[in-house]
């Protein structure tokens, strides 16, 4: 039978066993989404081929240099995994916010009920598609339309430039190309 002190030297040898090989590392290059080289020092060769585990729905490739967490898997220690890059220039968060960047400056965050592009503090409002479409119809409709009463109270012709307002309307608002088809918006 172990005495306390024996049982917590036990424990805590199994604990540095198991944990001894998870280590930060640096990526050095990824292959693609699913492979990463890394180096856990810059005395050790890089190790290749490591697959990137990232949650479900999410891809990426971190960059040269990214310090990365790397743990292997069973007793094999050339069988590894990525399991996370810590990026220390990621743009600051608030709680609750979730931030979508790449490195190259682009930027999504979802705050407070909120989408905004491009900055957290984005002040443009994004159109809704089908109303501005509405809108432009029922604006060069109007316009083609357009009469006058003339100078013996009588009503002029329509524009003599309703030419450049049908081209207008035909294409994009009537044909449809003012819309996105991959960006959608509620």
């Amino acid at each position: 039978m172990m005495t306390e002190s024996e049982m917590i030297r036990f424990v805590r040898k199994i604990i540095r066993q198991e944990f001894a090989s998870v280590a930060m590392s640096q990526v050095v290059t990824n292959a693609s989404q699913l492979r990463t080289t890394f180096q856990r020092s810059t005395t050790t060769p890089p190790f290749a081929n490591a697959r990137n585990i990232q949650p479900y729905g999410v891809s990426s490739r971190a960059p040269a240099n990214t310090p990365c967490l790397t743990i292997p898997v069973g007793n094999n220690p050339t069988n590894v995994n990525v399991v996370g890059v810590h990026d220390p220039l990621k743009p600051s968060l608030d709680d609750g916010e979730t931030i979508l960047y790449d490195a190259y400056g682009h930027v999504i965050y979802l705050s407070q009920g909120q989408v905004s592009l491009g900055s957290k503090t984005a002040s443009h409002a994004v159109p809704l598609g089908d109303i501005l479409k509405e809108a432009l119809d029922n604006i060069l409709t109007a316009l083609l339309n357009e009469t006058h009463e003339g100078n013996l109270g009588y009503p002029t012709g329509t524009p003599i430039n309703s030419s450049d307002f049908q081209a207008v309307k035909s294409s994009p608002v009537d044909d449809g190309t003012l819309l996105s088809t991959v960006v959608f918006s509620e």
